[in-house]
């Protein structure tokens, strides 16, 4: 009996036993996961050739990669192109430095030092005004003032470097994609950056030298110090304009040209350093100094003459204008003395000044002690930055770097864009296509090599 009859079919009888029902079940089993696993393969391959295009017609000079990749070669690259910006770049640290001092502390040295010492009545008095104003700024932990200065100069020309780096001036093959992570990287290192400790003691020592040096030794140093002071007075004679001009509000060319009317205080203002004029040239007539305060008189005489104009004025605003119209006198004043003092160093040298001499150029000597000290500031605070800082700048960055790599939210934060979230998904599809092939491979061998074992297939 080969075959018998059942109400459902005919079977073989090789075909009812136990194992070969449980063998053909797995078999139609893993012929369906077989099936679905190809099908999503072939999806994902359609999937995969959609981004690739897209890829190549977006970007076709750039190589897909993910956000661990362009970390990986952003640790190379900022490294690489940071510390070869500051290394080749041709910054003058010296002059950059003058220059921020020099922005820093002049509006101090002339409201606080110059401007209080000028107000004496003679020579010996503006000398030792000079002396003990410049012994109190010392003695306000000035060398750290320097040192904070020094730093912050060097912090802002670094990040002008990387500015002009990530711009790509001259540069066709920048890459923009690493411009948030270098940016990131170099200011959480600049902010961690501490200059030497040993830097601040020679600062201490350089600044109280130069400070209570008044000695000028050459016509040279004479010269210098002469041009630095009357630049200084030009430089905050332009900026006493401007702020006397926003006091007062356009003036009549500036009114009709760019149609802009005075506020009314700007006109009660205006009105009012009019009447401020006039007492300003009687005072000049008896040879008061430039810088004398209005007395209780003067202001009240100054308001009632606004008064019967119908403009009323506070007398604080009457003592502020009268603080900037005196200064500017006094610095038109000191601007013309420095011109006369340039030729003055022999008779300065032989001490031929009297407290009544016309050419008062004591303020040269001032100057000269203020200029010093920026320079040789400067110089040290300059060669501080070539011997260490940026050494020790570079090894801040490589461990802020470092630490940037530590987790994917952070590499989120500093790689984005359509560029980066193509790669990345260029990068799943072909991890989990691989994975597929690897499968549907497996489930290959494993079918053949049980249809070998058991010496037939099933249909």
């Amino acid at each position: 009996m080969g075959f018998f009859s059942c109400p459902l079919g005919i079977f073989k009888a090789h075909q009812t036993t136990t194992k070969n029902l449980s063998h053909a079940v797995s078999e139609r089993f893993w012929k369906m996961v077989k099936d679905t696993v190809e099908a999503q393969s072939l999806a994902l391959t359609a999937q995969r050739f959609n981004l690739e295009a897209e890829w190549k017609n977006h970007f076709p000079k750039h190589r897909p990669m993910d956000r661990k990749e362009l970390y990986e070669r952003s640790r190379v690259k900022i490294m690489d192109e940071v510390m070869t910006a500051c290394l080749t770049s041709n910054i003058n640290w010296i002059r950059t430095i003058e220059e921020s001092l020099w922005k820093h502390f002049a509006p101090y040295l002339f409201e606080n030092i110059y401007f209080p010492a000028a107000s004496s009545e003679t020579r010996p008095m503006f000398n030792t005004i000079i002396d003990i104003k410049l012994r109190e700024w010392r003695e306000k932990n000035l060398e750290q003032m320097c040192l904070t200065v020094g730093s912050d100069a060097m912090k802002d020309e670094i990040r002008k470097l990387v500015e002009h780096n990530a711009a790509g001036d001259g540069d066709k093959e920048q890459d923009s994609v690493y411009d948030v992570i270098k940016k990131a990287a170099v200011d959480a290192a600049l902010e961690k950056h501490q200059w030497e400790r040993q830097a601040l003691d020679r600062l201490r020592t350089l600044v109280a030298n130069a400070l209570d040096d008044s000695s000028i030794a050459t016509s040279l140093i004479w010269d210098h110090a002469v041009e630095f002071w009357q630049n200084a007075v030009v430089e905050k004679l332009t900026d006493l304009e401007g702020r006397l001009r926003q006091e007062t509000g356009p003036g009549f060319r500036e009114r009709w040209l760019s149609w802009r009317s005075a506020s009314p205080a700007q006109r009660a203002a205006k009105e009012t350093l009019l009447e401020l004029d006039k007492l300003q040239k009687n005072l000049e007539q008896r040879k008061v100094p430039h810088l004398s305060d209005l007395s209780a008189d003067d202001v009240s005489a100054v308001r009632k003459n606004l008064e019967l104009k119908k403009i009323p004025v506070d007398g604080d605003v009457v003592r502020h204008l009268w603080t900037l119209l005196r200064e500017q006198a006094f610095l038109k004043d000191a601007s013309k003395r420095a011109e006369n003092c340039r030729s003055c160093f022999y008779r300065h040298q032989k001490g031929s000044f009297d407290d009544g001499d016309s050419t008062n150029c004591d303020d040269v000597l001032l100057f000269s002690r203020v200029r010093r000290m920026i320079s040789q500031t400067s110089r040290s605070l300059a060669q501080q930055i070539d011997e260490s800082e940026v050494r020790r700048f570079e090894r801040e960055l490589k461990r802020t770097v470092n630490e940037f790599g530590q987790g994917q939210e952070g590499l989120q934060r500093f790689f984005s864009g359509k560029r980066v979230d193509l790669a990345e998904k260029l990068k799943q599809i072909r991890a989990i296509q691989e994975k597929l092939d690897v499968f549907v491979a497996t489930l290959s061998d494993e079918e053949r090599t049980k249809r070998a074992k058991l010496g037939f297939s099933i249909r």
